[in-house]
Parts: structure tokens; sequence; C-alpha cells
């Protein structure tokens, strides 16, 4: 029996290239969006620690301490309105790189489909071609068997 030949393979070889690609810099993206969503909790948490030592002071803050709070506040909500504006962009990178992984996943999944046919396809003609010689062999030992028998007699 002769051995199943894909002529695309090549061609899926390289699909699926460009799609484990494609799914690289969608991990990429997603995990560089996942940096700035956990620098954002970062940056509320040490506001709401801040705010926290604000309140909970108990005696009369120095001056110098509350200027010097003021100002590391104001620097944490800059810092919040950067990551923001970052986290937007990140969702954008992550939508626009599962776009291109979709579309080479799809490309793949479309010429996979095809040599799953034509192997289907190759698997029933190898089974046919494989029972025309059985019934041929079976045939030959009957009829030697019949031939046999009739020089006997």
């Amino acid at each position: 029996m002769k051995r199943f030949n894909f002529r695309l393979e090549k061609l899926l070889e390289l699909r699926k290239f460009y799609e484990h690609r494609a799914e690289l810099e969608l991990a990429h993206a997603v995990s560089r969006k996942a940096a700035i969503d956990i620098a954002l909790k970062t940056v509320a948490q040490l506001k709401l620690e801040t705010n926290r030592k604000f309140v909970a002071g108990g005696t009369a803050p120095d001056i110098n301490y509350l200027y010097s709070a003021q100002h590391y506040m104001i620097r944490l909500d800059k810092e919040k309105e950067e990551l923001l504006s970052k986290l937007v962009l990140a969702e954008q990178a992550v939508n626009e790189k599962r776009a291109v992984y979709i579309e080479a996943a799809s490309k793949r999944k479309a010429i996979s489909k095809l040599k799953e046919k034509k192997m289907a396809l190759w698997r029933k003609e190898n089974i046919k071609a494989e029972d025309n010689i059985i019934d041929d062999l079976v045939t030959f030992r009957s009829g030697k068997r019949l031939s046999e028998a009739a020089h006997r007699q």
C-alpha cells in the first residue's frame, strides 16, 4: 500500500507556524495588559493606605507630612492616569492580536480539515484495495484447491 501523502503539507506547516507565532504575540499582549492591571491595583492599594494614615493619624500631623502626603497622592493620581491610558492601548493591542490569531487559526483549520478529508478518503481507498487483495487471495486459494481436487479424481 502506498503511504499517505498530503500535497499541501508544507503549507499546513507554514500555517501552523503563523498560528503559533500569533498565539505567542497574543500571550505577550495579554501579559502586558495583566501587568498594567497589577500596577493599577498597586496604585489603588497605595492610595488606600495613604488615606488611612491621614484619617487614623490620631494626633495633629506635621504640616510637612501633610504636604508630602498630598504630593504623594497627586503623584499616585498621575500614575493612575498614565496606567489607565496604557491599559486602553494594551486592550487595543490584545484585541488586534486576538483578531490576528483567530485569522491564523482559521486558515490553519481550513487546511487541516482538507488534510483530514484527504486522509479519510485515502483510508477508505486503502481498505478497499486491501479487501480486493484479500478477495483475490481467497479466490486464488479456493481455485487452487478446486483444481487440485479435480486432478485427484
